[in-house]
């Protein structure tokens, strides 16, 4: 499994905007990227906010990131977005969890 983590900072006036226009952004990459496993949205405080975005292959990860600018809805949704304040790419090495049979670590 391979992450994406992304912070970013979002003027408080446009929050609500920022969400209503997630879903759509999401999906959108989805069907273009079907590595797209699952995405968490994180409000740190009042304008910066953390996306974890999990992905099946770093490929897929990178490729979405380079194409997602020109994918409308996420176009829409960048529009919102006041700083990428960064973002980073990563395996997962390990994840604990109520699953044993779906931790990752040292083993797989």
């Amino acid at each position: 499994m391979y992450v994406e983590i992304v912070m970013m900072a979002v003027r408080p006036e446009d929050a609500a905007l920022f969400l209503a226009r997630r879903d759509a952004a999401m999906a959108a990459i989805r069907e273009r990227f079907p590595d797209l496993s699952t995405a968490t949205l994180v409000r740190l405080d009042e304008r910066r906010w953390v996306d974890w975005v999990e992905w099946v292959s770093a490929e897929q990860a990178h490729a979405a990131a380079e194409a997602a600018p020109g994918i409308e809805a996420v176009a829409k949704w960048f529009g919102v977005i006041e700083a990428v304040e960064s973002m980073q790419h990563g395996q997962v090495v390990h994840r604990f969890g109520p699953d044993p049979a779906a931790a990752v670590g040292a083993d797989g």
